[in-house]
């Protein structure tokens, strides 16, 4: 299974992509017509719906992602394997990336302006001890393994 992007992946939408896996999805309160009015109108913003769209046909590349990354252990100060996992796939997408001393994977990108600057960040390790089996399991739509949110998600 190859796990390259599409070809018509961009880094804007990607990165459009990742903030809106993280949003929740549903919420236990009920509605809120001030909520309602403040969210509403989010799926009409032409970048957020170009993002959607791109999302709908390259779910099933999202989603193997997600797990191939889930599936690399990564336990507090034990998570070079997944930096290592996750440099080429910024590169790939356009940003120059390094890992420093730390281990922390940090990818940039030239934007027009340099004074203005937009930080996407995410951890790569779990708070799960080395030796948990961290192998996702799908059952139809639905993945599951420790860390597949926190912080499987957000890489």
């Amino acid at each position: 299974m190859s796990l390259n992007p599409p070809r018509n992946l961009s880094v804007k939408g990607a990165l459009v992509c990742v903030i809106l896996l993280a949003m929740p999805v549903r919420s236990l309160a009920a509605p809120h017509s001030s909520r309602r009015s403040q969210t509403s109108p989010l799926p009409a913003n032409p970048q957020v719906r170009a993002a959607l769209d791109w999302l709908a046909p390259n779910i099933n590349w999202v989603n193997d992602l997600q797990a191939r990354l889930t599936g690399i252990p990564a336990p507090a100060f034990q998570e070079a394997a997944r930096a290592a996992a996750v440099k080429p796939l910024l590169a790939e997408a356009g940003l120059s990336v390094e890992i420093d001393k730390a281990g922390n994977v940090i990818g940039e990108l030239q934007g027009a302006n340099e004074k203005e600057i937009i930080i996407v960040a995410a951890h790569l390790d779990t708070v799960f001890p080395a030796g948990t089996d961290v192998k996702v399991h799908r059952d139809g739509t639905r993945m599951s393994a420790p860390g597949i949110s926190d912080n499987g998600a957000g890489l």
